[in-house]
């Protein structure tokens, strides 16, 4: 999105963009504080980052309970992924 990454191997990658500082989920947030830092280099780029980091991100006043990152792990898969 801010050209952080590449779409082919020989595009270069630029390292002054991308986020940083950014709120987890059930993190409490006080007025004023930044949810996300955006690194950019690029007006329209910034402006459409922007817009898709406001839209994933919700606000409430009750805590919330942060999400699992792991739900199951299939160790004969993962046997079978290592062995292969």
């Amino acid at each position: 999105m801010l050209g952080a990454g590449r779409k082919r191997t020989t595009d270069r990658i630029d390292h002054a963009v991308g986020l940083s500082g950014i709120a987890k989920i059930g993190e409490r947030v006080d007025p004023g504080r930044p949810l996300a830092i955006i690194h950019a280099n690029d007006p329209a780029l910034l402006d459409e980052a922007r817009g898709m980091l406001k839209d994933a991100f919700a606000i409430s006043d009750r805590p919330v309970k942060p999400l699992r990152l792991i739900n199951e792990v299939n160790h004969s898969e993962c046997a079978r992924f290592i062995c292969e």
